[in-house]
Protein backbone atom coordinates (compact mmCIF):
# COMPACT_ATOMS: atom_id res chain seq x y z
CA UNK A 1 0.00 0.00 0.00
CA UNK A 2 2.98 2.29 0.44
CA UNK A 3 5.59 3.08 -2.18
CA UNK A 4 8.23 2.12 0.37
CA UNK A 5 7.45 -1.00 2.37
CA UNK A 6 7.49 -1.29 6.14
CA UNK A 7 11.01 -2.73 6.25
CA UNK A 8 12.27 0.31 4.33
CA UNK A 9 10.76 2.63 6.93
CA UNK A 10 11.96 0.48 9.82
CA UNK A 11 15.50 0.77 8.44
CA UNK A 12 15.07 4.48 7.73
CA UNK A 13 14.23 5.49 11.29
CA UNK A 14 16.91 3.16 12.59
CA UNK A 15 19.63 4.75 10.44
CA UNK A 16 18.66 8.42 10.05
CA UNK A 17 19.10 10.57 13.12
CA UNK A 18 18.37 13.85 11.33
CA UNK A 19 14.75 13.04 10.48
CA UNK A 20 12.85 15.47 8.26
CA UNK A 21 13.99 18.67 9.88
CA UNK A 22 12.06 21.31 11.79
CA UNK A 23 8.24 21.41 11.52
CA UNK A 24 6.54 23.98 9.31
CA UNK A 25 5.82 27.05 11.42
CA UNK A 26 2.75 28.01 9.38
CA UNK A 27 1.13 24.65 10.14
CA UNK A 28 1.94 25.02 13.82
CA UNK A 29 0.45 28.51 13.73
CA UNK A 30 -2.93 27.15 12.62
CA UNK A 31 -2.83 24.59 15.45
CA UNK A 32 -1.83 27.26 17.99
CA UNK A 33 -4.65 29.60 16.93
CA UNK A 34 -7.16 26.75 17.11
CA UNK A 35 -6.38 25.81 20.73
CA UNK A 36 -5.99 29.38 21.99
CA UNK A 37 -8.05 29.95 25.13
CA UNK A 38 -9.20 26.31 25.32
CA UNK A 39 -8.15 23.24 27.25
CA UNK A 40 -8.47 19.49 26.79
CA UNK A 41 -8.46 19.49 22.98
CA UNK A 42 -7.35 16.25 21.36
CA UNK A 43 -5.03 15.95 18.37
CA UNK A 44 -3.64 13.15 16.22
CA UNK A 45 -0.49 13.35 14.12
CA UNK A 46 -0.88 10.77 11.34
CA UNK A 47 2.36 9.42 9.85
CA UNK A 48 4.15 11.18 12.68
CA UNK A 49 7.65 10.05 11.72
CA UNK A 50 9.87 11.17 14.59
CA UNK A 51 7.15 13.26 16.26
CA UNK A 52 8.25 16.60 14.86
CA UNK A 53 4.63 17.83 14.87
CA UNK A 54 3.27 15.70 17.71
CA UNK A 55 5.75 17.17 20.19
CA UNK A 56 4.93 20.87 19.49
CA UNK A 57 1.23 20.03 19.63
CA UNK A 58 1.70 18.50 23.07
CA UNK A 59 3.62 21.60 24.19
CA UNK A 60 0.66 23.74 23.06
CA UNK A 61 -1.60 21.79 25.41
CA UNK A 62 -3.20 19.24 23.09
CA UNK A 63 -3.76 15.67 24.27
CA UNK A 64 -1.81 14.02 21.47
CA UNK A 65 -1.88 10.65 19.74
CA UNK A 66 0.87 9.91 17.21
CA UNK A 67 0.43 7.21 14.58
CA UNK A 68 3.47 5.90 12.72
CA UNK A 69 3.88 3.06 10.22
CA UNK A 70 7.27 1.87 11.49
CA UNK A 71 7.97 0.56 14.97
CA UNK A 72 11.39 2.24 14.86
CA UNK A 73 9.58 5.51 14.18
CA UNK A 74 7.32 4.91 17.17
CA UNK A 75 10.37 4.39 19.34
CA UNK A 76 11.93 7.58 17.96
CA UNK A 77 8.75 9.51 18.88
CA UNK A 78 8.85 8.07 22.42
CA UNK A 79 12.52 9.00 22.82
CA UNK A 80 12.03 12.52 21.46
CA UNK A 81 8.92 13.11 23.59
CA UNK A 82 10.85 12.03 26.68
CA UNK A 83 13.66 14.46 25.84
CA UNK A 84 11.11 17.23 25.27
CA UNK A 85 9.32 16.49 28.54
CA UNK A 86 5.90 15.92 26.99
CA UNK A 87 3.46 13.01 27.00
CA UNK A 88 2.37 11.51 23.68
CA UNK A 89 0.33 8.36 23.09
CA UNK A 90 2.06 6.43 20.30
CA UNK A 91 0.63 3.76 18.01
CA UNK A 92 2.22 1.66 15.27
CA UNK A 93 -0.37 1.31 12.50
CA UNK A 94 -1.08 1.56 8.78
CA UNK A 95 -3.56 4.42 8.45
CA UNK A 96 -5.05 2.97 5.27
CA UNK A 97 -6.30 0.10 7.40
CA UNK A 98 -7.42 2.45 10.18
CA UNK A 99 -9.08 5.16 8.08
CA UNK A 100 -12.63 3.85 8.38
CA UNK A 101 -12.44 3.75 12.17
CA UNK A 102 -14.56 6.02 14.31
CA UNK A 103 -11.91 7.79 16.37
CA UNK A 104 -12.69 11.45 17.00
CA UNK A 105 -10.21 14.29 17.46
CA UNK A 106 -10.47 18.05 17.62
CA UNK A 107 -7.42 18.36 15.37
CA UNK A 108 -6.17 15.97 12.70
CA UNK A 109 -2.73 16.80 11.31
CA UNK A 110 -0.88 14.92 8.60
CA UNK A 111 2.31 16.03 6.90
CA UNK A 112 4.04 13.77 4.41
CA UNK A 113 1.66 10.82 4.19
CA UNK A 114 -0.13 11.05 0.84
CA UNK A 115 3.02 11.06 -1.27
CA UNK A 116 4.14 7.81 0.35
CA UNK A 117 1.05 5.75 -0.48
CA UNK A 118 -0.45 4.51 -3.73
CA UNK A 119 -2.67 7.17 -5.33
CA UNK A 120 -5.61 4.77 -5.49
CA UNK A 121 -5.89 5.15 -1.70
CA UNK A 122 -5.67 8.95 -1.55
CA UNK A 123 -9.41 9.66 -1.56
CA UNK A 124 -9.99 6.96 1.07
CA UNK A 125 -7.25 8.38 3.28
CA UNK A 126 -8.56 11.97 3.06
CA UNK A 127 -12.03 10.72 3.93
CA UNK A 128 -10.39 8.99 6.88
CA UNK A 129 -9.00 12.32 8.07
CA UNK A 130 -12.54 13.71 7.94
CA UNK A 131 -14.07 10.70 9.69
CA UNK A 132 -11.63 11.06 12.56
CA UNK A 133 -12.57 14.69 13.16
CA UNK A 134 -15.12 15.99 15.67
CA UNK A 135 -17.73 18.56 14.58
CA UNK A 136 -16.12 22.03 14.46
CA UNK A 137 -12.75 20.28 14.36
CA UNK A 138 -9.77 21.21 12.21
CA UNK A 139 -7.69 19.33 9.63
CA UNK A 140 -4.17 20.44 8.71
CA UNK A 141 -2.93 18.43 5.74
CA UNK A 142 0.39 18.94 3.92
CA UNK A 143 1.93 16.67 1.29
CA UNK A 144 4.33 16.62 -1.63
CA UNK A 145 2.95 16.83 -5.15
CA UNK A 146 6.35 16.21 -6.72
CA UNK A 147 9.77 15.11 -5.46
CA UNK A 148 12.99 15.26 -7.42
CA UNK A 149 13.94 11.77 -8.54
CA UNK A 150 10.43 10.40 -7.90
CA UNK A 151 8.22 12.64 -10.04
CA UNK A 152 4.55 13.42 -9.37
CA UNK A 153 3.24 11.44 -6.41
CA UNK A 154 -0.02 13.23 -5.61
CA UNK A 155 -2.65 14.73 -7.89
CA UNK A 156 -2.75 18.51 -7.74
CA UNK A 157 -5.96 19.98 -6.30
CA UNK A 158 -7.40 16.58 -5.35
CA UNK A 159 -7.70 17.15 -1.62
CA UNK A 160 -9.37 20.57 -1.43
CA UNK A 161 -12.43 19.58 -3.53
CA UNK A 162 -12.96 16.53 -1.32
CA UNK A 163 -13.31 18.80 1.71
CA UNK A 164 -15.52 21.25 -0.17
CA UNK A 165 -17.81 18.47 -1.36
CA UNK A 166 -18.19 17.30 2.25
CA UNK A 167 -19.22 20.80 3.29
CA UNK A 168 -16.04 21.75 5.11
CA UNK A 169 -14.83 25.38 5.24
CA UNK A 170 -11.42 25.88 3.63
CA UNK A 171 -9.36 28.03 5.99
CA UNK A 172 -6.16 27.96 3.94
CA UNK A 173 -5.06 26.47 0.64
CA UNK A 174 -1.65 26.64 -1.00
CA UNK A 175 -0.61 24.85 -4.18
CA UNK A 176 2.59 26.46 -5.46
CA UNK A 177 3.77 25.95 -9.00
CA UNK A 178 7.41 26.60 -8.17
CA UNK A 179 9.87 23.96 -7.03
CA UNK A 180 11.09 24.43 -3.47
CA UNK A 181 14.21 23.42 -1.59
CA UNK A 182 13.48 20.54 0.76
CA UNK A 183 14.32 21.20 4.40
CA UNK A 184 15.02 17.52 4.93
CA UNK A 185 17.80 17.09 2.35
CA UNK A 186 18.18 13.43 3.35
CA UNK A 187 19.93 10.92 1.15
CA UNK A 188 17.49 8.22 0.05
CA UNK A 189 18.72 5.17 -1.87
CA UNK A 190 21.89 7.06 -2.87
CA UNK A 191 19.84 10.03 -4.10
CA UNK A 192 19.26 13.34 -2.34
CA UNK A 193 15.61 14.37 -2.66
CA UNK A 194 16.49 18.05 -2.43
CA UNK A 195 13.69 19.58 -4.53
CA UNK A 196 9.95 19.32 -3.88
CA UNK A 197 6.56 20.87 -4.64
CA UNK A 198 4.02 20.78 -1.84
CA UNK A 199 0.32 21.42 -1.30
CA UNK A 200 -1.38 22.42 1.93
CA UNK A 201 -5.04 22.33 2.95
CA UNK A 202 -6.43 23.58 6.25
CA UNK A 203 -10.15 22.93 6.65
CA UNK A 204 -12.77 23.26 9.38
CA UNK A 205 -15.53 20.67 9.87
CA UNK A 206 -19.10 21.97 10.07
Amino acid sequence: MTSRNQKWWEDFWLKHNEGYGAPNEKLLGFASDFIKGRQGLTAVDIASGDGRYAIPLAKMGYIVDAIEYAETGVQRIKDNALKAGVEINTFQADFIQQAKGKKQYDLVLSSGLLEEIDQKYHKEVVEGFMNWTKPQGLNIIKFCLWIKGRGYLTQRNLVKPLYEKAGWKIMFFDTPTEIQQSKANIKFDDKIESKIMTETVVASKP
